[in-house]
């Protein structure tokens, strides 16, 4: 049996095998919080605290002449307070959940992995889409598919505020998609050659637009239903995450994971009730227009 790993072997590095495992699964199942602006550091909070994100100051050109200094500038910065109001939670209990081999190694189920990921995403997407309405420009018409006509005129919105060419999106409801497939100007991802970085979710590009399924879309009824797809460039919404202070109880094993702005707490301890190990996934953020001016409602 000296190759057998029991609990007490593998409890010390087991969440951070579980948090690995989650983060990737997650990257993957995010649309709209992978192409929004980030705001993270790794100082403990918890629910309801409030983080800072700076808003960089208007630079200018100016003219260099020969024989004068150049013109120093000190661009006037803002700031947007983010409440750190959401603290999701999935937690699951599994009998076994070492399985060993001949060369001790572990698995942990990845399936209950998964499945808690999804939900954990579905809740980040959706809060980041109910920010739709605090977009500062509008398009398109309740009740009606999108145009080639609408997607010009959100492509030339955002060009008037100013909104780099590079990372800007459109976050589309499944049926809209359809739409913007049937599009001659439509480029398929997978044809945008190997200079262009294809994400995970990513449909193609039209106008300047990178096209993402969004599952997660605003919807307020009427008659009709007005569904609220967005526009936007990267800077018009934030997505601020912080790790959730370590707990103070005993018997219990945490392990952390960042990346990209995001980080999860993985908890796991014994359940005495259910005689079985027990696992918590969770993860605290709050989510904030940043530049409203950078972002338009595509009403469909």
């Amino acid at each position: 049996m000296a190759n057998t790993m029991g609990m007490t072997q593998g409890a010390t590095f087991v969440p951070e095998i579980v948090a690995n495992k989650a983060l990737g699964l997650l990257e993957a199942e995010l649309h709209l919080a992978k192409n929004v602006a980030r705001h993270y550091e790794y100082t403990p909070a918890k629910e309801g605290d409030k983080v800072i994100v700076p808003k960089r100051g208007t630079l200018t050109a100016n003219q260099k002449t020969s024989g004068n200094a150049v013109t120093l500038q000190n661009p006037t910065a803002d700031s947007v307070e983010v409440e750190l109001n959401q603290h999701w939670e999935v937690t699951f209990a599994v009998e076994d959940i070492l399985r060993t081999n001949a060369q001790g190694g572990m698995e942990i189920d990845e399936g209950y992995i998964a499945d808690a990921i999804q939900v954990l995403a579905e809740k980040i997407e959706t809060s980041l889409s109910n920010l739709v309405t605090s977009l500062t420009g509008t398009r398109g018409t309740a009740g009606v598919d999108i145009t080639d006509t609408v997607l010009r005129l959100c492509r030339g919105d955002l060009s008037t505020q100013r909104a780099p060419q590079s990372n800007r999106f459109l976050y589309l409801e499944p049926d809209q998609i359809n739409v913007i497939l049937g599009l001659d100007k439509f480029v398929n991802a997978e044809k945008y050659g190997s200079s262009m970085p294809v994400m995970e979710g990513e449909f193609g590009k039209v106008y300047g637009f990178r096209v993402f399924e969004s599952l997660f879309t605003k919807a307020v009824a009427g008659s009709p239903t007005a569904k609220y797809n967005m526009a936007i460039h990267r800077d018009a919404l934030v997505l601020a995450s912080r790790p959730l202070k370590q707990p103070k109880g005993a018997g219990v094993t945490v392990g952390y994971v960042e990346k990209n702005g995001i980080v999860m707490r993985v908890l796991y301890s014994y359940n005495a009730d259910q005689l079985a190990d027990q696992i918590t996934i969770d993860t605290l953020f709050g989510v904030a227009v940043l530049r409203p001016e950078l972002g338009v409602k595509v009403l469909s």
